[in-house]
């Protein structure tokens, strides 16, 4: 199994294998905190081999420098089956698009992504959080 690509995005979909991304990104900048982001995407892009036919589960795991979550349980755990590939085929690609509405942040800060698959990180995603600065009224 390959990771050949995990990344966050404001929105990504997949199209039949075609995969259409909009606006990548890797920091969120808020007027306030306590802040929820409204919506953003989290995409990998798997390729498998015949070896890794069978079911893997895969957790996606938001975290700051200290090891600790702003979301319950770490985060979204999905269990997924690669298919036996066609002997026409060496490989399977596998995109998906994890659509995250609301995350909470307390504050301003370095987190990470992190992509594990059956108990193993396998790629992670930075993520920087900060606050908007305010601008001064301009003096006449």
């Amino acid at each position: 199994m390959q990771v050949a690509a995990f990344f966050i995005c404001d929105s990504a979909r997949d199209y039949n294998g075609r995969l259409s991304v909009l606006g990548m990104l890797e920091q969120l900048t808020a007027d306030s905190f306590p802040f929820q982001n409204q919506e953003m995407t989290l995409v990998t892009r798997f390729i498998f081999t015949e070896q890794d036919r069978g079911f893997h589960d895969l957790q996606i795991r938001l975290i700051d420098l200290d090891g600790n979550s702003p979301l319950e349980n770490g985060g979204p755990r999905l269990r997924f089956e690669v298919p036996p590939i066609p002997s026409e085929r060496v490989y399977w690609t596998l995109n998906q698009c994890v659509q995250l509405v609301g995350v909470p942040f307390k504050g301003p800060g370095l987190f990470r992504y992190d992509l594990i698959v059956d108990g193993e990180q396998r790629a992670f995603a930075p993520l920087r959080v900060v606050q908007r600065e305010k601008k001064s009224p301009q003096a006449n």
